[in-house]
C-alpha cells in the first residue's frame, strides 16, 4: 500500500512551501501494516508551493520501478521518483500543459463554481491532478480545465532530455467536456476519467484493438495505439450519487471510486460556507471480468 503526503500542515500559511521531510511517498505492507520505505521529495523540488496530489506506480520501469506524482499547485509540474535510489526529477514545470486555464469557471450540480475569499470573487487554479499509467504512457488531466494529455513514461524519466524536448513530446488528447478530479486505467489500455462536472465516469480506449467504432475513417479493431487525434471519449456511467468521483482503482473486474464534495467546500462557496454533508460514499462499477488494473 502506498501513501502520498503533500507535506502541508493543516494550518500552513498561504504562499508557503511544503515542509522538507513532510512531502513524501511511503510504502507499507498491507497485510501486517509494517512500514517498508519512505521517499522524501528533495527541497529543490518544493519551490512555488509544489503540492503532491496523486501518485501512480510502474514497478517495471528502470531498475526497481518509478512513481509519478502530479503537482496541483498553480505553477504545477510532474514528478518522477526513482524507487531504487530515491532520486526525483521534476518535469513540465509551469508549462501550459499542466497549468489551469486563466479565469476558469467550472460547474457542479448545475451551479457555477468560483474560488471565493468571503464575498470577493476569484478563480480556481488547481492544475495537474488526476493521473493514470497505461500502454507505456503517462496520462494526466488539468483540474481547472477540460483538457487532458499523455506522454511516454520513458521520456518523462530520461534525464538526458531537456525540458523543451519533454514538452515537445506531450500529446494533446483534446477536450473531455469536464473537470477531471482523477484518472485510472485498466489492463486493456482503457483510461477512465472521473468527470467532476457531469457526476459521471468517462473513458477513452487507447489501444485500437479495443475500439468498437469507426473514427476518422479508421475502422473498429486492429492493433497498435490509437493516435491522440482519434481519441473519442465515451460515458461509462452517470449517476447523481457520484458527487463527484475523486480517486479510483480497479480490482477483479470492478472499478472502485470515492467521492469528495470538493466543490461544496468553503473555498468554493460564497462567503466560504461549508456546504459539504456526509456521509462521503464510495462506490463500485462493474467493467468486466477480463479487465484488471493497468500493467
Amino acid at each position: 500500500m502506498w501513501v502520498v503526503d503533500s507535506g502541508f500542515p493543516y494550518d500552513a500559511k498561504e504562499g508557503s512551501n511544503a515542509l522538507l521531510g513532510g512531502a513524501k511517498i511511503m510504502s507499507f505492507n498491507q497485510t501486517t501494516g509494517e512500514h517498508i520505505r519512505t521517499y522524501v521529495i528533495p527541497e529543490q523540488h518544493l519551490s512555488h508551493q509544489m503540492n503532491s496530489n496523486d501518485v501512480r506506480f510502474n514497478n517495471t520501469l528502470g531498475t526497481n520501478g518509478y512513481a509519478f506524482i502530479t503537482d496541483a499547485s498553480t505553477n504545477s509540474s510532474i514528478l518522477g521518483v526513482n524507487l531504487d535510489d530515491g532520486s526525483v526529477i521534476r518535469r513540465l514545470f509551469n508549462t501550459s500543459v499542466v497549468r489551469a486555464d486563466d479565469h476558469y469557471v467550472g460547474s457542479y450540480d448545475g451551479y457555477l463554481v468560483y474560488c471565493w475569499n468571503k464575498t470577493e470573487i476569484g478563480y480556481c487554479t488547481t492544475a495537474a491532478d488526476g493521473i493514470a499509467l497505461a500502454s507505456g504512457n503517462f496520462y494526466w488531466g488539468v483540474l481547472s480545465s477540460r483538457r487532458f494529455y499523455y506522454i511516454s513514461q520513458e521520456v518523462m524519466i530520461d534525464a538526458i532530455l531537456s525540458d523543451d524536448e519533454v514538452l515537445a513530446a506531450v500529446q494533446n488528447s483534446g477536450q473531455c467536456a469536464t473537470e477531471q478530479a482523477g484518472f485510472t486505467a485498466d489492463s486493456k489500455g482503457r483510461v477512465y476519467i472521473l468527470a467532476s462536472e457531469q457526476n459521471a465516469i468517462y473513458y477513452v480506449d487507447t489501444q485500437q484493438s479495443e475500439v468498437d467504432t469507426t473514427v476518422n475513417g479508421v475502422p473498429a479493431g486492429g492493433s497498435g495505439p490509437v493516435l491522440a487525434e482519434r481519441y473519442a471519449v465515451k460515458t461509462l456511467v452517470r449517476n447523481g450519487m457520484i458527487q463527484p468521483a475523486d480517486s479510483a482503482a480497479i480490482l477483479d473486474g470492478w472499478l472502485y471510486l470515492c467521492t469528495d464534495q470538493l466543490q461544496l467546500s468553503p473555498d468554493r462557496q460564497y462567503n466560504n460556507v461549508d456546504n459539504r454533508k456526509g456521509p462521503f460514499r464510495s462506490f463500485r462499477v462493474w467493467i468486466g471480468e477480463d479487465r484488471g488494473p493497468a500493467v
